[in-house]
């Protein structure tokens, strides 16, 4: 599994569709911000149920949301701490992590 971070309209998908061609892309920014996709990243694998057998062709791309301006909203602060931690487990189990800026992608593990 490849897990792609970077901030918004940094060129993720671009450089994962030129490195990983025939890989399965799994945006989960959408997933993990909603109500819904917290809960469920608590409990099970938003990733379907092939994801155990064929993570080897699974490029996992979520915005990096670290640097930027803490929220407000109490919600909000919870949900974006969640998405973090989540995101901190999925680089632990990828096999290779990349941060892509301005279209370029340099791997960090």
């Amino acid at each position: 599994m490849v897990l792609i971070i970077g901030g918004k309209y940094q060129g993720k998908h671009d450089f994962a569709s030129e490195h990983f061609e025939n890989a399965r892309v799994i945006d989960i920014d959408e997933l993990m911000l909603s109500e819904e996709g917290v809960q469920e990243l608590n409990g099970k694998s938003p990733f379907g149920s092939d994801f155990d057998s064929d993570r080897k062709n699974i490029v996992i791309i979520a915005e990096e949301n670290a640097s930027g301006i803490v929220p407000a909203d109490t919600a909000l602060i919870q949900k974006r701490e969640a998405y973090n931690r989540r995101l901190t487990a999925i680089s632990k189990e990828a096999d290779e992590v990349y941060r892509v800026f301005c279209g370029i992608g340099m791997k960090i593990k």
